[in-house]
């Protein structure tokens, strides 16, 4: 077996790290998981931004040997797919203190904050339409997402 590289030994710190102050000090639970929602938000909008700033580099190419060689080439995509590794890992990390249904349905945040991407970099339109229904699902996930009392 190899020894890990610089990085995996990093994040493996910075995941041991974070489990290790949220086992230690559980009033600051909810200062963490913020943080921790907060980043996997930016990182899980990032990508769909990166990937779409990537997406032009291949237009006009066929899907094949030359579109991969483009795909390889594109900055972009690779900075898409780091965004997705750095979301899994945090989602994994939210997942050991969250209920799946409570985390997945404040997944659905990324529907209001990547058309929101769209629009700031790509100058795409966001019909009244569009903003009502990100509104509706903007209100479900509060209304799906909120605690009970004794909960």
């Amino acid at each position: 077996m190899t020894d890990a590289s610089p990085v995996d030994r990093r994040l493996d710190a910075a995941v041991a790290g974070a489990i290790a102050t949220s086992a230690a000090a559980p009033h600051s639970t909810l200062r963490r998981d913020i943080g921790l929602w907060t980043v996997f938000l930016a990182l899980d909008t990032g990508t769909q931004i990166a990937f779409k700033a990537g997406s032009g580099a291949l237009a006009g190419v066929d899907f094949g040997a030359a579109w991969l060689d483009r795909f390889a080439a594109t900055p972009a995509i690779w900075v898409g797919i780091a965004g997705y590794v750095l979301a899994f890992v945090l989602w994994i990390a939210i997942l050991q203190g969250s209920e799946l249904t409570r985390a997945f349905t404040l997944q659905g945040v990324t529907f209001a904050t990547v058309p929101v991407g769209g629009w700031l970099f790509f100058g795409e339109h966001i019909s009244l339409e569009r903003a009502a229904g990100i509104a509706l699902i903007i209100g479900g996930v509060t209304l799906i997402s909120r605690r009970r009392r004794g909960t």
